[in-house]
Parts: C-alpha cells; sequence; structure tokens
C-alpha cells in the first residue's frame, strides 16, 4: 500500500489543498512565512476534520510557545529532529 504526498511550501497552499481535499494526515511546519502560519493552518484543519491528525514539526523549544499554540488541539508534543 502505498501513499500520495502532497506538499505546500506556504499557509495559503495548505489552506487552498484543504478546500477540497481531506488529508489522511497533517504534518505542519509550525513556523512558515509567518510566526502564526502553521498554527493557523493546524486550527483549520482541526476545524474543518477534526479526527484527521496533526503532527505539527517545530525547532520551538519552549513548553510556552507549544502550549499556546495547540490550544489543546494536539494530543502530543515534540521539537523538530528531522533529516531528509
Amino acid at each position: 500500500m502505498g501513499y500520495n504526498v502532497t506538499t505546500a511550501d506556504s499557509q495559503k497552499e495548505g489552506e487552498s489543498y484543504i478546500e477540497n481535499n481531506k488529508p489522511d494526515l497533517a504534518i505542519v511546519d509550525l513556523m512558515m512565512e509567518n510566526e502564526d502560519s502553521g498554527f493557523i493552518l493546524s486550527y483549520k484543519i482541526k476545524k474543518k476534520y477534526p479526527d484527521v491528525p496533526v503532527i505539527i514539526a517545530t525547532a520551538v523549544t519552549s513548553e510556552t510557545g507549544m502550549v499556546f499554540g495547540l490550544n489543546k488541539q494536539e494530543e502530543k508534543t515534540g521539537s523538530k529532529q528531522i533529516c531528509i
């Protein structure tokens, strides 16, 4: 079984994609073009598709930043340690 991967280079591209497509999983960078872009995109994904898991990848390590941004929408947190 394979997976189709779709990427978005900005909050706007991500929002455009979710208008007509329901992802099985979303991996969102916390800070894209603006400090709050990842927060906003993950919120919109969860609002439209509450059952879609959202993984937020971030280099932000402060507990305060994560709690503020997640607002209890995502169950787990972790810092970005992804090498591609």
